[in-house]
């Protein structure tokens, strides 16, 4: 029954399965997996193989400013800069050559005008000598600059943590290397570069983060059925015919944009069972009228960008989810309008001057409200 659910819903069936807690891992692998299914598709094994391919390059951002100590490779690292650097320190010059690509025309007879060998310590006493030894020095020039790139990040503090090198090893000290180095002098002579100065604590920099709510652990299957009828827009338990009547205006007119669209998007919501042949006339009438209306004839021209129950995300994690929004293309205007159902009341006033305040924050200027109340007759309130 699991390995019949789409990709996304598996994931999260068995993140409530086994009780995992909260966590920001397991948000970020739900990200990347919805990331996945709307690229890719919802194939598990298609899945499981990018998953083995991408798991080590996946990474949580973080922002900026946020008290946390960033981890990456050398190569990511370039071009950045940070107060204090950390170098977990493995380097040295026992290099290890790669697989060598040599020209072998003037050996084997002959026979073989190329070859891969193995890149190893050998190759010093063979006709390829040459090969090796340049090999060896390009691996070694590639490791001198990734070194120089992870030394040249700190702008205030540069930390390095050796390996630690028994003393029986006293080959160490005529070897060069800067392990070696390291390892004789770290604490009998310490490497200071620069004066010395009194440190504070620096006021950080206020950020503009918000908290996300935690992710409700809810099985869609036991709040949500699905109808396959007209039941779906119809409060049937209810019986309330004039609140069903609002709730499949207000259905309709999400999904029309512009006017242009009115009986086209009627006779596919007819088509999939919204509502039956009875309701067509009344709802087609209703629904004409109300665009017609002098008032409300200009927003659905094509004089207006439109957004229809998108959510606006807030500074403090809150989400406001107008019914249809309207942006000029000629204009700054912004038009904000919500549909209600039953008898007026402050709270609805609220509510769009609420939405209006958000787009305020937006930067957006020039906004006016509607309220357009819906039922057996329609009333229209400009704010």
């Amino acid at each position: 029954e699991l390995l019949q659910e789409p990709l996304y819903e598996m994931v999260e069936q068995l993140i409530r399965l086994f009780s995992f807690d909260e966590d920001v891992y397991l948000n970020f692998f739900l990200d990347v997996t919805l990331a996945f299914t709307e690229k890719k598709g919802s194939s598990l094994s298609e899945f499981l193989i990018w998953w083995e391919e991408r798991k080590n390059k996946e990474a949580i951002v973080i922002p900026e400013g946020t008290d946390a100590v960033q981890i990456m490779t050398i190569h990511k690292s370039k071009g950045l800069a940070f107060n204090v650097v950390m170098i977990p320190f493995n380097w040295e010059d026992r290099v290890r050559t790669n697989d060598i690509w040599v020209d072998s025309s003037a050996h084997f007879n002959g026979k073989l005008p190329s070859a891969l060998i193995g890149g190893n310590k050998k190759l010093e006493h063979s006709y390829f000598n040459k090969d090796y030894q340049k090999e060896k020095e390009m691996t070694l020039l590639d490791s001198l600059n990734k070194l120089y790139v992870a030394m040249t990040r700190p702008k205030e503090r540069l930390y390095i943590f050796s390996k630690y090198l028994p003393k029986t090893l006293k080959d160490y000290e005529t070897k060069g290397n800067l392990n070696s180095f390291l390892y004789k002098y770290d604490d009998a002579f310490p490497i200071i570069e620069g004066d010395s100065e009194m440190m504070h604590e620096k006021k950080a920099e206020p950020t503009n983060t918000f908290s996300v709510e935690k992710r409700k652990k809810l099985d869609w299957r036991e709040v949500i059925s699905l109808k396959h009828s007209a039941e779906e827009v119809w409060d049937t338990e209810t019986l309330n015919a004039k609140r069903d009547w609002g709730k499949l205006l207000h259905y309709t007119l999400a999904e029309i944009h512009y006017a242009i669209q009115t009986k086209e998007v009627i006779a596919q919501l007819f088509k999939s069972g919204k509502f039956d042949k009875d309701d067509l006339k009344k709802l087609t009438e209703n629904v004409n009228n109300l665009l017609n209306d002098e008032k409300v004839k200009p927003y659905f021209s094509d004089n207006w960008i439109v957004k229809t129950e998108k959510e606006i995300l807030m500074e403090n994690g809150k989400t406001y989810i107008p019914d249809r929004l309207l942006f000029s293309k000629i204009t700054d205007e912004v038009v904000v309008i919500d549909y209600k159902t039953g008898v007026e009341k402050d709270a609805h006033e609220n509510q769009i001057t609420e939405y209006a305040d958000a787009l305020a924050k937006m930067e957006k200027k020039n906004i006016k409200r509607i309220l357009i109340y819906i039922s057996d007759e329609i009333k229209i309130k400009e704010l």
